[in-house]
């Protein structure tokens, strides 16, 4: 059975409850435990005016003077839409390790993109997700962009059939940039990347090597983990000295028997592993 990379990133999420197995003690536990990570936060915003702000000709852009409601109009139904997307939100979230905060209220004036700038830069989120769901807040959104030094999942369902996507939107660095009515997929992508990218920043790699006569400490490119080296015949002393108990055995085997799929390991790697 192949595991697909969605399927192993949702599975990680779980890999903490490994010492709630029954049958494998405290000493199994902590002999495979892992430590514990913190869920990605999420800080995200809806951006759209309120229909009676429009009517009353007190939305902050260009057609304010008209009382129009910009594309896609009031037709598509914002606040709707904010709880449609709400709610595929919870779902794709489920078996992830990320910690959604999304803004109930939608963002709609300069004031209030500055006090969500400064929330954020406050808060430290580990990413954010913006919708913009109203054309001519394109360039409001703008400033979150320059101002967030991490990752962004920009989600623009307004379509393009008169206009091209905004420049800064399709080039900003670090951005995630999504034009399409309902693409929740594509949004679903960006939330695992976010995962994926915290959990490998809480993480450590132990790297064996020959090529080394002394253990050092050095943080992975991009991922930014922690990288313990140790030279390969200290390891393997190590490894030779090391007892396999009872205990060990049992975790080897609950590994074993939840493992989605196993190709061409005998019983011995599972041992070998704890």
């Amino acid at each position: 059975m192949d595991v697909s990379r969605r399927s192993f990133l949702k599975t990680t999420a779980l890999i903490p409850a490994l010492g709630a197995m029954p049958g494998v003690s405290d000493a199994a536990a902590m002999a495979g435990a892992v430590r514990p990570k913190k869920p990605a936060v999420v800080r995200g915003a809806f951006f759209y005016p309120p229909l009676q702000v429009v009517l009353d000709g007190k939305c902050e852009d260009d057609w304010h003077i008209h009382n129009w409601c910009t594309w896609p109009g009031n037709q598509y139904q914002p606040e709707q839409q904010q709880k449609k997307f709400e709610h595929e939100l919870e779902r794709i979230s489920q078996g992830l390790d990320v910690k959604l905060m999304i803004d109930s209220a939608p963002i709609y004036t300069d004031a209030g993109i500055s006090t969500f700038i400064s929330e954020v830069a406050a808060s430290k989120p580990d990413a954010l997700l913006l919708f913009n769901f109203w054309n001519s807040f394109s360039a409001k959104i703008v400033p979150i962009l320059d101002a967030f030094p991490g990752p962004i999942i920009l989600y623009h369902p307004l379509g393009a059939n008169h206009q091209l996507p905004p420049e800064k939107f399709r080039t900003a660095p670090r951005v995630q940039y999504i034009h399409s009515m309902e693409n929740f997929d594509a949004i679903e992508r960006g939330l695992r990347a976010v995962h994926a990218m915290a959990r490998m920043k809480q993480s450590r790699v132990l790297r064996v090597s020959g090529q080394v006569t002394a253990e050092s400490d050095e943080p992975a490119p991009f991922f930014n983990c922690a990288v313990h080296t140790v030279p390969a015949d200290q390891f393997n002393n190590l490894f030779d000295e090391t007892a396999l108990t009872d205990d060990l055995r049992k975790l080897a085997r609950k590994v074993h028997a939840h493992a989605l799929d196993v190709k061409d390991l005998a019983d011995s790697a599972f041992d070998d592993a704890v």
